[in-house]
C-alpha cells in the first residue's frame, strides 16, 4: 500500500513536470536576485529585460531572460501562484509540452507587443506610455495569463460558455486595477493563449467540441445470420 502511493504521488508529479520546472526557474532567480537593493535591481532590469529599444536594436535574446527575471527581488509568492495556476491547469488538459510551448511563446509574444503598442500610443501622444517607453519589461505573470487563456478554451462547451466571458472581464479589468504595461502584456497573452487554445490544442484534445454522438462514429450492429 505504501509503496502504492509512492507511486501514485510519483506519477502525479510526473504530469505536472512542466509546471514543477518553471517554478524552480522563478524560485531560483528570485533567491539570486533576493539581497539586492531596489536600484541594483532595476540595473539588472535594464541589463536583461526587455523594451522597445531592445525591439528596435534586434536584441531578442532579452525576451529568454526578461520572461524570468521578475519585476522585484525576490521571490514574490502571489506571482508564484498565479503562474503555477496557469500552467497547471493547461498541462493536465493538454500536457507538458503544449503547456510549455504555448505559455512560454506567449510570453514572448505579448513582450514584442507590448512593446510596439507602447510605442503606437506614445506615438499619439499617451503621457503613461511614453513614460513606458524607458520601463523595462521583466516577469512571468504573462506567462500564467497564457495559460489560463488556452485552458479555459479546452473546458467543455457548456462550461466554455461561462468561463470565457468570466476570462474576458478578469482580463478587461486589469486596465482599470493595475499598470498599463502589464495590463497590456496580460491582454496580448490572453489573446495569444485564447487563440492557440481553440485553433491548435482543442481539435487534438478528449473533449470534442461536437456531441459524442456526432464526433465518434457509431458502430454499425453485426449482420444477423440465417
Amino acid at each position: 500500500m505504501f509503496h502504492k502511493s509512492i507511486d501514485d504521488s510519483a506519477r502525479a508529479l510526473w504530469r505536472i513536470k512542466g509546471t514543477i520546472a518553471i517554478q524552480i526557474v522563478i524560485i531560483t532567480v528570485g533567491v539570486i536576485t533576493n539581497d539586492l537593493t531596489s536600484s541594483e535591481h532595476l540595473d539588472v532590469m535594464r541589463r536583461l529585460g526587455f523594451d522597445y529599444g531592445d525591439l528596435a536594436a534586434g536584441r531578442l535574446w532579452h525576451l529568454l531572460t526578461g520572461t524570468w527575471l521578475q519585476s522585484t527581488p525576490g521571490i514574490e509568492y502571489s506571482m508564484l501562484a498565479l503562474v503555477f495556476g496557469g500552467t497547471v491547469f493547461l498541462e493536465l488538459l493538454a500536457g507538458t509540452r503544449a503547456m510549455l510551448l504555448t505559455c512560454i511563446s506567449a510570453d514572448w509574444f505579448a513582450t514584442i507587443l507590448t512593446a510596439l503598442t507602447t510605442r503606437m500610443l506614445a506615438a499619439f501622444g499617451s503621457a503613461s506610455a511614453t513614460a513606458l517607453m524607458s520601463t523595462p519589461d521583466a516577469g512571468s505573470s504573462a506567462l500564467a495569463h497564457a495559460g489560463y487563456g488556452a485552458a479555459v478554451m479546452l473546458l467543455p462547451r457548456q462550461w466554455l460558455k461561462v468561463a470565457l466571458p468570466i476570462l474576458a472581464f478578469l482580463t478587461g479589468i486589469q486596465f482599470f486595477i493595475i499598470d498599463q504595461g502589464a495590463a497590456l502584456a496580460h491582454c496580448w497573452a490572453t489573446l495569444y493563449g485564447v487563440v492557440i487554445g481553440w485553433l491548435v490544442l482543442r481539435p487534438r484534445f478528449a473533449w470534442s467540441p461536437a456531441p459524442r454522438s456526432e464526433s465518434r462514429p457509431v458502430s454499425a450492429p453485426p449482420a444477423e445470420t440465417s
